[in-house]
This record gives structure tokens, C-alpha cells and sequence, in this order.
């Protein structure tokens, strides 16, 4: 996704330096090029899990036994309905793939190695009998591909109550997902004050292939925009780009890897500008622990080509990221990713004031 800013950064530049692609006609003209640092940093786990809670909410990632979790928002139920015999409660709990991802063409293949449904229930059994109820969980890939159903009892003995539920699931689909939680009574009465609930999941997995994200964002073609790119435009200013280059390198200490596609198109996408590299995978252990980190050389150039996309009233960004088949992996806090990267300009500067 990163790189997918940097491309927004690099129209915006070209917008305002009033860029062309061609070489100016007029005499002198001065070559050169421009480097500009986009980043030499580095990014344990630990830290980017810290980064991830300070900014957003809605899941929580946290570190237990050098274990990497995800927890999802806390639903509640609560109710004043509560009858003399029973009382029946639900609790929904899901959590969507973003909005601008095309879930249509989002395919998982990878499997949680462990998934758990847990229910929180709090009141009172008047007795003389215990209470004995059932709670039944299913889950639903919002993609559809499995539906899962399991169930518990539970029994309330005389006494206020405060319990927990937990229910595991092995080897469930990675994908945004849905779980419904409902629990009826068999016998008993019992007067439930609060009814909650989340799910957890570790960060170990069979990684057996995913096409992760297919995202497709509009964007408008403005006049100065075409006029910029366009070779017979007579407001070509001065200063003039022969082409862009966005190189990085970067040291994947992380047990997954991925491979992006870019493509800039316009709206009837019928001229596309292409990009396409990968974050290469490390040597992983039958634990599924990198062994050591790999070096990915991530090399994109955009030159002349892009000035067909740009003909037109409005474009079209359309980002892919896919995971290879890899197996079993296991996240650790000490993992990391290391970047260096920069952008270089190459450019045409042409003194001749009188040409526009």
C-alpha cells in the first residue's frame, strides 16, 4: 500500500512542476537527475503492533508468551426482558473486510491454525434447580466459502453466576467473517444481567495462497494534469521529467511474503500503465519461524507511457496483493522488516525563458 502513496506523491509533484516527458526543443538544455530519500528505517513487530494500537481501533493486537493475537471489538447484549422461566440472549460479533476492497475477487485459501469464540454471562439462578441452557456458535466467511457450527451447554447452579465461554475453532479460513453466538434455556430459570462477547485468533497459520486485496479507486484527469503529460501541449513550461525511478531495497524477516500489481488505467480501461514486483519470502523452519531475513529489490519506472492513461476525463488505480503458498508460519514479536529506498528525477532544464 505504501507504494501506492508514493505514486499519488509522485502525480502531485508532477502536477506543480509543471513536468513533461519530452525533451524540450528549444537550446540550452541541461540535463540532470534528482534523488530524494523516501525512508532507512526499521520495523520489528513488537513496534508496528504498538504503531497499529495507538492509531486505530476496532482490533486489538496484542503479545502474550511471545505470541502474536487479534481481538476483535467487544459486543454486548443486555436486556430488561428477563422472563420467569428463562431468558434467551444473542450476541453477534463480525467484522467486515474494508469497503474499497472488491471482495469478489479477495480469495483465501489461508487457514488460522486457531480461532475462539468466547462468551461472557453475568446474573442470578433462584434455584431450587440449577439452570441448564445451550449456547450455539456459528461462523460465516463473509466470502462464503465455509459455514461453521458448533455448540455448548452450560449449566448454572443456584447462585449468582459470572462465566465464561470459550468455544476453539481449528483451522479456519482467513477472510473477513461473521459469528453469531445465541443461547436458549432447556430448564431452569436463571435472570441474566450482561451478555458479551469477542474473537481472538493467534498470528499462526497454513499460508497456502491468497489474492489478499483487489482495490479500485477513481481518480479525475484534470486539464493541467493532460497538459503536463501531453508532448504537443504549447504550455509546456521549463522544466521537464524524462522519467521517475522508485527504488528500495528491503530485508524481510517476516515468515510471509507478497507480490503486488499496480495498474493506472483510464476510465474505460483501454490504456494501462503497469507496475508489478514482490517482497520475497524467507527460509522458514518446520516450526514455521523465519530463519533468516531476504533481500527484495523493489525497482519501478514510470516514463512516457503513462501519458496515453492520462488522455481522458478520469483514471482508474487498480492495486492487487497476492501471497505465494508458503505453509506454516508463526509471527514473532522480534520479526522484522528493514527499508531503504529513494526516488530519482531525471530531468531536462531548458534556460530559454521565451519558451512556454
Amino acid at each position: 500500500m505504501k507504494f501506492r502513496f508514493l505514486l499519488l506523491f509522485i502525480f502531485i509533484v508532477s502536477i506543480f512542476a509543471g513536468c513533461h516527458i519530452e525533451q524540450p526543443n528549444g537550446i540550452p538544455v541541461v540535463g540532470g537527475s534528482l534523488n530524494i530519500p523516501i525512508g532507512d528505517s526499521s520495523m520489528t513487530v513488537q513496534k508496528a503492533i504498538d504503531t497499529y494500537n495507538s492509531k486505530f481501533s476496532g482490533i486489538n493486537l496484542y503479545i502474550e508468551n511471545d505470541s502474536i493475537f487479534m481481538q476483535s471489538d467487544t459486543a454486548y447484549y443486555s436486556s430488561s426482558k428477563a422472563y420467569r422461566d428463562s431468558l434467551e440472549f444473542y450476541v453477534g460479533i463480525s467484522k467486515s473486510l474494508p469497503s474499497k476492497i472488491d471482495t469478489l475477487k479477495t480469495v483465501f485459501h489461508t487457514e488460522l491454525r486457531n480461532f475462539e469464540g468466547i462468551v461472557h454471562i453475568k446474573g442470578n439462578c433462584p434455584g431450587p434447580d440449577s439452570f441448564i441452557g445451550k449456547v450455539n456458535y456459528s461462523l460465516t466467511l463473509l466470502n462464503g466459502d465455509t459455514t461453521l457450527y458448533d455448540s455448548l451447554m452450560l449449566t448454572l447452579p443456584p447462585g449468582n453466576f459470572d462465566t465464561t465461554l470459550s468455544k476453539n475453532f481449528d483451522n479456519f479460513n482467513l477472510g473477513g467473517y461473521k459469528m453469531t453466538i445465541e443461547g436458549y434455556s432447556i430448564s431452569g430459570s436463571a435472570t441474566f444481567d450482561s451478555v458479551w462477547g469477542y474473537t481472538k485468533s493467534g498470528f499462526d497459520a497454513y499460508v497456502n495462497g491468497d489474492t489478499l486485496y483487489t482495490v479500485e479507486i477513481p481518480f479525475s484527469i484534470t486539464d493541467d494534469m493532460r497538459k503536463a503529460f501531453n508532448p504537443d501541449s504549447l504550455d509546456t513550461p521549463n522544466f521537464k521529467i524524462n522519467y521517475i525511478n522508485i527504488a528500495s531495497v528491503l530485508w524481510n524477516h517476516l515468515p510471509v511474503g507478497v507480490s503486488y500489481k499496480i495498474y493506472i488505467m483510464n476510465s474505460t480501461k483501454t490504456d494501462t500503465f503497469f507496475l508489478t514486483d514482490s517482497l520475497f519470502v524467507p527460509q522458514v523452519d518446520t516450526n514455521g519461524y523465519a530463519i533468516s531475513d531476504t533481500l527484495s529489490e523493489l525497482d519501478i519506472k514510470i516514463d512516457s507511457t503513462i501519458a496515453n492513461v492520462l488522455n481522458d476525463t478520469s483514471g482508474i488505480y487498480l492495486i492487487e496483493a497476492n501471497t505465494p503458498v508458503i505453509g506454516k508460519i508463526f509471527v514473532r514479536p522480534s520479526d522484522y522488516l528493514k527499508f531503504h529506498g529513494h526516488i530519482t528525477i531525471n530531468y531536462w532544464l531548458n534556460g530559454n525563458s521565451n519558451q512556454q
